[in-house]
């Protein structure tokens, strides 16, 4: 959690910045640190703070101009907030996992590819339509 802290500072200061090298390395260190954040929950099993420190990782990488490393990230947060949304105990559970399946959607270009991906991600919009 501390790492997640330091990182969204970073990512913080990153967005402040007033010149590009300064936004440069700012998001560098933010994505570092995500990233080894996302990697050692990933081992750890921690899904919950695996995915939370994963999509803000990817969101860097993006916003560093590495789509590649950014949807590879993405891809594997989707995975973890399949796992975590099947255990998910109610709505209120849900909700911050079907937002970082969104913003993970938006990264790893699922939007139009997955015909599920609605309903996983806005049931109750589903269920009043079909009602």
């Amino acid at each position: 959690e501390t790492m997640g802290l330091l990182a969204r500072t970073m990512k913080d200061l990153a967005m402040a910045a007033s010149d590009a090298d300064t936004r440069a390395a700012d998001l560098k260190i933010a994505f570092e640190l995500y990233e080894e954040a996302y990697l050692r929950e990933s081992r750890l099993g921690h899904t919950d703070e695996a995915y939370y420190t994963g999509i803000n990782a990817a969101t860097m990488a993006f916003l560093r101009g590495d789509e590649a490393r950014a949807r590879e990230i993405a891809g594997h947060v989707w995975e973890l907030c399949e796992r975590a949304l099947e255990k998910a105990e109610d709505d209120s559970a849900a909700y911050w996992i079907r937002a970082t399946l969104a913003e993970a959607a938006v990264i790893h270009r699922r939007c139009g590819f997955d015909s599920h991906l609605a309903p996983r991600l806005l049931p109750e919009v589903v269920d009043q339509d079909s009602g």
